[in-house]
């Protein structure tokens, strides 16, 4: 049987993913990153799942899209693609400035619109 999510489970779907990918960075610097094969695959398929929670989130409430411009879901939708799509070629630098950087800035945003929708994890 197929589940029905609301746009706000995939809220929360990403900032459960931006922890997973704060929790496998912690204590990681730049080269210990560059060395992890593993590491690079773990933070490029949180990556993508952020991408992907993002966009079914927006096709399910416009709103998020409309009243959100920071809310960043075509560039998430992106990095989800190249990630998905493009596996053979993925420059794991960019995914080092995206799980620094871009996700953390996310997270920040969709904590914001939860806490607004009176929604957000306590």
């Amino acid at each position: 049987m197929k589940s029905v999510r609301t746009a706000d489970e995939f809220l929360q779907d990403i900032l459960d993913w931006a922890e997973h990918i704060a929790s496998h960075l912690s204590g990681v610097d730049y080269e210990g990153f560059q060395e992890s094969m593993l590491l690079q695959h773990a933070i490029t398929k949180c990556v993508e799942n952020i991408g992907e929670a993002a966009m079914r989130a927006a096709r399910l409430d416009a709103t998020l899209r409309t009243g959100n411009p920071d809310f960043k879901v075509d560039k998430a939708y992106r990095a989800r693609n190249v990630v998905a799509h493009g596996y053979f070629d993925v420059d794991f630098d960019i995914v080092w400035d995206t799980a620094r950087y871009s996700v953390p800035e996310m997270a920040l945003v969709v904590r914001r619109i939860l806490s607004e929708r009176g929604k957000g994890r306590p």
